[in-house]
């Protein structure tokens, strides 16, 4: 999504809505990220804002979410940006999925 240690993060509330847009520095960048998508938001947020959520709109610099718990804030990403907004695609393998290995291996000795 293009953030960077300079990304400023500003997180606007409308109701049970929440908007996650870049304000300053480096821009987010959701053109790949669809509509369905889920973003998880990391530890630098406010405790309401932290969690994974699923995306209902989107720009080019900002995703929309429900969050009935969200606060306005505004976060400058720092140097743990990588980890405090992620986008998932919906499609694929997803956060929760198991795998179950059935027979056919042979052991290792």
């Amino acid at each position: 999504i293009s953030s960077d240690a300079t990304t400023q993060v500003g997180l606007t509330v409308a109701g049970n809505l929440a908007t996650i847009t870049s304000i300053g520095g480096t821009s987010f960048n959701f053109s790949s990220t669809q509509v369905g998508d889920e973003v998880l938001v990391g530890s630098q947020f406010s405790v309401g804002n932290q969690g994974r959520f699923k995306v209902l709109a989107k720009t080019s610099n900002s995703i929309t979410v429900e969050n009935s718990n969200a606060t306005a804030e505004s976060v400058l990403l720092g140097a743990g940006f990588a980890d405090q907004v992620r986008v998932y695609s919906a499609s694929g393998v997803q956060i929760g999925d198991k795998v179950r290995l059935g027979s056919g291996f042979n052991t290792i000795s």
